[in-house]
């Protein structure tokens, strides 16, 4: 198995900013199972604002017996997030 897939064994839990990490690691598969609607101001939209206030610590992945690269995958999957939500909401202010 890759060393980027989340087991979601949640060993990598509590974080201690509040970050569901198996949440923002399944970030790929839901960005492609919801609307771009839902998937940018509903519930992902709240995980990802938190998300965004990783300071690497690193506790999660000391905890992970995956050694999956958390941090890093947080930080990849929050810049491309935002991206996505910026040209989200271009396209939804010129529709308007």
């Amino acid at each position: 198995m890759s060393d980027r897939i989340c087991r979601h064994c949640d060993y990598c839990m509590p974080c201690p900013q509040g970050i569901t990490v198996s949440h923002i690691l399944d970030y790929e598969p839901l960005s492609m199972s919801f609307t771009e609607e839902y998937f940018f101001t509903g519930n992902m939209a709240t995980a990802m604002a938190v998300a965004a206030e990783c300071d690497n610590c690193g506790e999660c992945v000391n905890k992970c017996p995956y050694h999956i690269p958390i941090t890093d995958m947080i930080a990849e999957y929050v810049k491309k997030y935002n991206e996505g939500k910026k040209r989200y909401l271009k396209k939804q202010a010129t529709r308007t």
